[in-house]
């Protein structure tokens, strides 16, 4: 609850709390209820330093999911991915409920999640997961970026997908190994659990921030 990473104070890890104060004042199946209701978002990114080969190209961007929290809002995700239209993914962390413990039942629910997804994946930690689970999900075709980097090519035209471990809790980051084989002149991504990057990422020159 105190110490590590960005922050202090982690709410987060007061879950077993957190549960018995919103079931005490009736407001905990109200909660469940809301977590069914996901919906997409859209978000258009213009940038002029983009190839134009780029021009359209679609990311669903997946965060949060702590799959085993609530079954109905996974099944509502999963009939969304089946809707959506797009050309890669990105995970965003936190794919479990708990941030201690298990995670067989977490790597189950992704695996369902999996299933709905299609094109190339990529994914980094949160701080609800453990670097323990990272073989399971790259073994489903979930490409892992712990402070690395991947090129995504179009036409001959490139865009560069870096991802950090988590900042959040675990302060495992580095933005500087993530971004060392990025050109400073070609256009690039950073994906992280946590927006509170966003200065450092702007300092090593990534474009876009998707946390």
């Amino acid at each position: 609850v105190f110490g590590q990473g960005i922050n202090f104070f982690h709410i987060e890890n007061l879950a077993p709390l957190i549960r018995a104060v919103l079931m005490a004042t009736g407001l905990y199946w109200r909660g469940i209820s809301n977590a069914a209701k996901v919906d997409i978002r859209h978000n258009r990114i213009e940038s002029p330093h983009l190839p134009k080969a780029f021009d359209g190209f679609t990311i669903v961007h997946l965060s949060d999911l702590h799959v085993e929290m609530s079954e109905a809002a996974m099944e509502r995700v999963i009939d969304l991915l089946g809707e959506a239209r797009y050309d890669v993914c990105v995970l965003t962390g936190d794919y479990r409920g708990r941030t201690c413990g298990p995670y067989d039942t977490t790597l189950a629910g992704m695996a369902r999640v999996r299933a709905a997804l299609k094109g190339p994946i990529y994914g980094v930690l949160g701080d609800h997961d453990t670097i323990c689970m990272v073989p399971g999900l790259e073994a489903m075709g979930i490409r892992m970026l712990l402070n690395e980097s991947d090129v995504i090519e179009i036409g001959g035209r490139r865009l560069h997908l870096g991802g950090i471990d988590d900042a959040h809790f675990y302060g495992m980051d580095n933005i500087g190994k993530a971004a060392a084989a990025i050109p400073h002149d070609e256009f690039s991504i950073l994906i992280s659990h946590t927006p509170a990057v966003d200065r450092q990422a702007a300092h090593a020159d990534f474009n876009v921030l998707l946390s």
